[in-house]
């Protein structure tokens, strides 16, 4: 558990501890994709054994309705600009958007500012235009932007792992849209539980972006991203 890098992180011990410092890139790659794995397990682990609890007592499928709307998604856009979209576009856009942010520097805010602006105007199609869900893009985007123009510890006084924390809940909001439409209060209800798994993961790439660079959290973004779309193919 030393070796994680959240772990660490949580319980304040020194970073320099996990693979994320003095090693060659590849092997912080390979550690973060292994460490955001073995956590995605847990978190799956715990929802099924969570939901199969709760169809036990209730008598509802419950399964059914966490699942993301990946194969309507698929149908739309295709298969080859699916891959493309979830390895390359997806991973670069959300961490201009939900990383970059982390380090106020002036290229950084520039296209991070741009990105965000994007996906503002386009958020009415992302959302299924669901206009509090489009309400809730606007305000969490714009807020990214505002905090840009604050450094830590001064002002607001957030400190960095507020921020990571904050931009963490961002980025698994942000991923509300794959669970659209919510034609049912049971999605609503699993929402937290299924949005879980993005906020580890939001954790996860932050401490990447701010102690190791941008280019790493966008590589390991990539790679988890091109593990998760190979073994969820079927």
């Amino acid at each position: 558990m030393k070796k994680f890098i959240l772990f660490n992180w949580l319980t304040n011990a020194p970073l320099e501890n996990t693979y994320l410092f003095n090693t060659k890139i590849y092997k912080t790659i390979i550690f973060c994709i292994i460490e955001m794995v073995v956590l995605l397990f847990v978190i799956n682990v715990f929802k099924f054994i969570l939901f199969n609890i709760i169809e036990s007592i209730f008598h509802i499928n419950l399964i059914k309705y966490s699942k993301p709307n990946l194969k309507e998604f698929i149908i739309e856009i295709g298969v080859l600009k699916y891959y493309l979209f979830a390895i390359l576009f997806a991973p670069v856009y959300e961490e201009l958007m939900f990383r970059a942010p982390l380090k106020r520097i002036k290229s950084t805010i520039f296209f991070s500012s741009v990105s965000i602006l994007f996906y503002i105007f386009f958020g009415q199609h992302l959302y299924d235009s669901n206009l509090w869900f489009i309400l809730l893009f606007i305000i969490m985007n714009l807020s990214i932007i505002i905090s840009m123009f604050f450094k830590l510890g001064t002002r607001l006084q957030i400190t960095t792992r507020q921020t990571i924390i904050i931009f963490s809940v961002f980025f698994a909001f942000f991923h509300l849209s794959n669970f659209l439409p919510m034609e049912n209060n049971y999605k609503t209800f699993l929402m937290p539980i299924n949005l879980l798994p993005y906020f580890v993961l939001g954790l996860i790439l932050s401490i990447v972006r701010l102690y190791r660079g941008i280019i790493y959290s966008i590589v390991i973004h990539m790679f988890y991203n091109l593990f998760t779309v190979l073994i969820t193919k079927n």
